[in-house]
């Protein structure tokens, strides 16, 4: 098994303290071991010691002597206590972040998946979603309606954003006010225009039969409040037989005039 990280854990304090009676030619030999010993992440096979520590074979004998109080030294191989712990630190730091990494590749993946299946619910036919109802003649009439309308328009069923620009289809605009019970008189250009403002900064995207529900909701709101007979409705004209205001006989009998 190889190491996991490339680079090997040193404790300089602990390493000077435990080494302070070996020589320049045993430090190297000490150093090179352990660098194969984290770079293979395994023991240290005893017939390629002195080939791993760059020594000669006349020397080796006498290196090894010293070096071998660092190890647990077996028939086949040199195995350190420390080195084994680092590796088995890194390895499940590895593993725990591999396994975090999968975790969160889930979650994306099912976030995605979620999103999706709301996509696919929004493009539904949004009347089936108004009401649970009883299908009548009137209600496929409308159904019909629709669809024909739809054949000749771009794609209701595509999501869109809310821009200012945005308007009502005629035809769905009717369908859905028939349906919810709304007069089609309520919607002016000043209630058009407050619906729109409202979701354009918004940066919700709809189908553009969802926005023509949402509209229909947005009115009907508002009439069942009270509000729509104020925000919907245009002013009313003044009446030609009201007060005029060029009458001065209020005044008479101040004795003003």
């Amino acid at each position: 098994m190889m190491a996991a990280l490339p680079y090997m854990q040193f404790y300089v304090a602990d390493y000077l303290a435990d080494t302070a009676h070996l020589t320049a030619e045993e430090h190297g030999a000490y150093m090179l071991l352990l660098f194969s010993y984290w770079q293979t992440g395994k023991p240290l096979r005893i017939d390629r010691l002195a080939t791993v520590a760059r020594i000669p074979n006349d020397r080796w004998p006498s290196v090894a002597e010293t070096l071998s109080e660092f190890f647990h030294v077996t028939e086949t191989h040199w195995v350190q206590f420390r080195v084994e712990a680092d590796l088995e630190a890194v390895n499940s730091k590895s593993v725990a972040a591999s396994n975090a990494g999968k975790a969160s590749a889930r979650a994306r993946a099912l976030k995605k998946e979620q999103e999706s299946n709301v996509r696919s619910t929004v493009v539904e036919d949004p009347l089936q979603r108004e009401s649970n109802h009883i299908d009548t003649d009137t209600d496929t009439e409308e159904h019909n309606t629709l669809h024909a309308h739809e054949e000749n328009s771009p794609d209701p069923k595509a999501p869109c954003e809310m821009t200012l620009e945005w308007t009502p289809d005629d035809r769905l605009l009717a369908a859905y006010a028939k349906r919810m019970g709304v007069p089609v008189t309520l919607f002016t250009h000043e209630a058009i225009g407050g619906f729109v403002c409202h979701y354009a900064a918004s940066g919700r995207f709809e189908t553009q039969q969802a926005w023509v529900s949402l509209l229909v909701k947005w009115i009907k709101r508002d009439m069942a409040s009270g509000a729509a007979a104020s925000n919907v409705k245009p002013f009313p004209v003044r009446k030609a037989n009201g007060p005029d205001f060029n009458d001065t006989t209020w005044a008479d009998d101040l004795g003003v005039l």
